[in-house]
């Protein structure tokens, strides 16, 4: 999984049982580690039993796991991955745009957050969004 924004990106790779994380700051190599540290106001995690849950509140936007991964915007479509019944989206999963592009109509960059406003999201107007 490699996460990208327009200021940092975090990558993992797991084999062989254990697992680390690759480190970048816009695209400098920072090195690996085995723990990731959420820091700051407005970020909040938890772990309970196998589950880690992570709340950033980016301006309006409040994001509370489950993260479901990147998502590729140049397809212009929203997300479809959820993590409900049959991969249905749920309110509160999300996703970080791995590309650049137009969905429906909205230009969404990379690295942009994009969270599902409620059960069943499939159009743009039911999700979220900041850069």
């Amino acid at each position: 999984m490699k996460v990208s924004t327009r200021n940092s990106s975090c990558s993992s790779a797991s084999g062989g049982g254990s697992s680390s994380l690759s480190f970048q700051d816009e695209g400098t190599a920072l090195g690996t580690a085995s723990v990731l540290n959420f820091v700051g106001d407005n970020v909040e995690a938890s772990k309970v039993g196998d589950t880690v849950t992570v709340t950033v509140s980016v301006g309006e936007v409040t994001v509370t796991s489950p993260f479901r991964g990147l998502w590729d915007a140049s397809t212009g479509s929203v997300p479809s991955n959820g993590s409900g019944t049959a991969g249905v989206v749920m309110a509160g999963d999300w996703w970080v745009a791995s590309s650049d592009g137009v969905v429906e109509g909205t230009q969404i960059y990379q690295g942009y957050w994009i969270v599902a406003t409620v059960n069943g999201a499939s159009t743009l107007a039911q999700f979220s969004y900041k850069p």
